[in-house]
């Protein structure tokens, strides 16, 4: 009986947050198209049904709350109030279904709804001025209050805990979990047999289903990048009219799919560089007016997938980065010498922004102020084996392309050994393994070296690096792995290498090692921990 309830309780939950997308949809959708009657008999009918469904449930208040939406978009419904539907009526609506949010996740987390009191009043005095057929009042007051939900409380972070599985795909995984069945009477059967042929074949056929196993699990885990996108129309929306500008945000590319723990650490990074572009790249509207361009500034997210990585870019068609203030604001905040910061080209200015601390804003805000923001975002990126490149022109816009793998649950790596511990270099970073010389390594009193296609690479004994063990000075041969990293190449000096393995990445929360070289770890056939080289980590010793 507690099974059940629970099952209709976590419908009821995944159908709320739909009817809250729905909502948060039509609104900023008839803002730019007051008219649209589809999307009023939208939202009237998400009203209609959230309200039967939550008194069904019991939760009175979330229904009563849904009740007073319903008679709103009811009123709206007629054709000659369709016009009432200015950014305040809107700003109105959206703070109500923030409300609705509220409650509905307060019931999911705490069993108990929030006091919606006031929240019906306001709606009744918004119900009262549209039958009359005024909201001239309501726009001097939803101006007065707009500074008050500078901060986005309400916008969600919360972390993705339910994901939509094809039928196909269970089907699919059901189908072979009993192939794994069968496999293993017929392994057990040989066993006593003792049919060592018969063991060989069956070895192979568990290492095609396991891949098989692995692959239609990680399409299970699969999102459509929709999902963490869906809330950033709102949150530019409310940003820009806080600083009083005028902002879209277009999205495009919402099919891509991409892993639930990569969707999860995506969502601070965009909403940084979002805040980024409403608050230094769009400007004011009379600046635009000035300087050519239309009083609405664009803002673009556009998503697609590369073989096995995905790309997001943002592009907006403000101002541009200002390298001259970013110039003043390296010299506040780091000891360098005035020629040497002029002397600067924009990569090196950018390599600066992405170490934190350098901020161009005068104040500080909700959305900026303390110069984290790049530095953060790449942080996120280089922990998930990505990038972030940086374009921009004066007066044209700024363009930021995100490149990161579409899954982190597996990742290709070349296993070497040092000491008696192994441990897994991503070949994402690795250019080419070779054994060197003695001869061909160049000795020097900070950094070893030797060429490579005519350039000079320095040489890190990883084992030195990572356990204090240093490889035998007195070998012959010396393996090395040469990685990059944002155009830099250096090469590992390892003691071992094993070869090339698809690896399972788990966090390092979950082992007892913990260390800033290391990005994850994974357990080997012989059920031992390889730790997963973090390659950024390593070069920012150099």
């Amino acid at each position: 009986m507690m099974s059940n309830n629970f099952d209709i309780k976590t419908l009821y939950f995944n159908s709320a947050e739909n009817y809250l997308k729905t909502f948060y949809q039509c609104l900023l959708g008839l803002e730019k198209d007051p008219a649209n009657i589809f999307l009023i008999n939208e939202a009237f009918r998400a009203a209609h049904s959230m309200k039967s469904e939550s008194l069904t449930m019991q939760f009175n208040n979330i229904g009563l709350l849904c009740h007073k939406l319903e008679d709103i978009f009811a009123i709206l419904k007629q054709k000659p109030n369709r016009n009432l539907l200015g950014s305040a009526v809107i700003t109105e609506l959206l703070e109500a279904i923030d409300d609705l949010g509220v409650s509905v996740r307060r019931v999911k987390q705490k069993g108990e709804e929030s006091d919606v009191q006031e929240r019906i009043i306001k709606l009744k005095h918004l119900e009262e001025i549209l039958k009359k057929g005024g909201t001239k009042n309501l726009s001097k007051r939803k101006d007065a209050r707009s500074k008050d939900r500078a901060d986005l409380k309400g916008f969600d972070l919360a972390i993705i805990d339910t994901i939509n599985v094809k039928t196909q795909i269970l089907d699919n995984l059901m189908n072979l979990l009993e192939e794994l069945v069968i496999l293993k009477l017929r392994f057990d059967r040989a066993l006593e047999e003792k049919n060592f042929e018969r063991l060989y074949d069956f070895k192979k056929h568990l290492a095609l289903l396991l891949s098989e196993l692995q692959y239609s699990i990680s399409q299970a885990r699969l999102i459509p990048i929709s999902q963490i996108v869906e809330n950033f129309p709102r949150l530019v929306r409310d940003m820009s009219r806080v600083q009083g500008k005028n902002v879209v945000l277009e999205i495009k590319g919402l099919d891509l799919r991409i892993d639930r723990t990569i969707a999860d650490r995506l969502v601070e990074p965009l909403v940084h560089l979002l805040r980024n572009s409403v608050d230094h790249g769009i400007e004011s509207p009379a600046e635009r007016k000035k300087l050519g361009k239309p009083a609405e500034g664009k803002i673009q997210i556009i998503a697609r997938r590369e073989k096995d990585r995905a790309v997001l870019e943002i592009f907006d068609d403000g101002r541009g980065f200002d390298f001259e203030k970013i110039r003043k604001a390296i010299l506040k905040n780091y000891a360098l010498d005035e020629k040497e910061v002029e002397k600067m080209d924009k990569s090196k200015i950018l390599s600066l922004l992405y170490q934190g601390g350098v901020s161009t804003s005068e104040t500080v805000t909700s959305y900026s102020g303390r110069g984290m923001g790049l530095y953060a975002v790449k942080s996120t990126l280089d922990l998930m084996g990505g990038s972030l490149t940086v374009e921009t022109q004066t007066n044209f816009g700024t363009h930021f392309i995100l490149e990161f793998p579409l899954s982190l649950a597996i990742i290709k790596a070349l296993l070497v050994e040092m000491g008696e511990e192994k441990f897994a270099i991503p070949t994402v970073n690795i250019i080419q393994s070779m054994r060197l010389t003695r001869k061909e390594i160049k000795k020097a009193a900070d950094l070893d070296t030797f060429i490579l296609n005519g350039e000079e690479i320095g040489i890190l004994d990883l084992g030195s690096r990572l356990l204090k063990s240093s490889y035998p000075a007195e070998s012959k041969y010396f393996p090395v792995v040469v990685v990059e990293y944002e155009g830099k190449k250096i090469g590992f000096l390892v003691h071992k290498i094993i070869g090339l393995e698809e690896l399972t990445v788990k966090p390092l929360t979950q082992f007892p090692i913990l260390g800033t070289n290391f990005s994850g770890a994974t357990v080997l056939g012989d059920g031992k921990v390889a730790l997963i080289i973090d390659i950024p980590a390593i070069f920012n010793y150099f």
